[in-house]
């Protein structure tokens, strides 16, 4: 779960651009994990984005198809 995003905006992309992406992860405790990133068009930095989200645990009957 999406506790907090936050996302920059740097430059533009064009469509027919390949897009590369960089993610960090600067904690994981036991309740949350803080990530950053950024999203390139070759070296040139086009968006970048901090996030925190809440470490959710699989339930032990929960299948690939989401029944139990």
């Amino acid at each position: 779960m999406t506790s907090s995003l936050s996302v920059d905006f740097l430059g533009a992309a064009h469509a027919g651009d390949c897009l590369d992406s960089q993610i960090d992860r600067i904690k994981l405790g036991a309740r949350m994990c803080h990530a950053s990133g950024a999203i390139f068009v070759g070296d040139k930095p086009v968006a970048a984005m901090r996030a925190t989200f809440t470490v959710v645990s699989e339930p032990s009957s929960f299948t690939t198809t989401g029944k139990s």
